[in-house]
């Protein structure tokens, strides 16, 4: 929700609906923190081994900023390795 710009007060609200128990958003804004670190280190990571086949696709979405709707997409990919894991 977050990398998608909804506020950190939304997401306690979205907390409290979902969850049953809301956050303040100093701790909201602290896991968006660590989870921007997480997502950096995932993206950067190495790719050791070897991939036989890549399958990838995308999906497009509508994604509402404010009052402006936008497409977004998601990437997908998917690695074989040579012994079909």
């Amino acid at each position: 929700m977050v990398i998608q710009g909804v506020s950190t007060r939304k997401v306690a609200e979205i907390t409290k609906k979902l969850c049953g128990t809301t956050f303040s958003k100093s701790t909201v804004s602290a896991l968006c923190s660590n989870l921007d670190d997480q997502v950096l280190d995932f993206n950067r990571r190495p790719l050791t081994q070897k991939y036989a086949f890549v399958y990838a696709d995308t999906i497009l979405f509508k994604v509402h900023h404010g009052h402006v709707v936008t497409s977004n997409s998601l990437l997908v990919a998917i690695g074989i390795d040579p012994s079909g894991r």
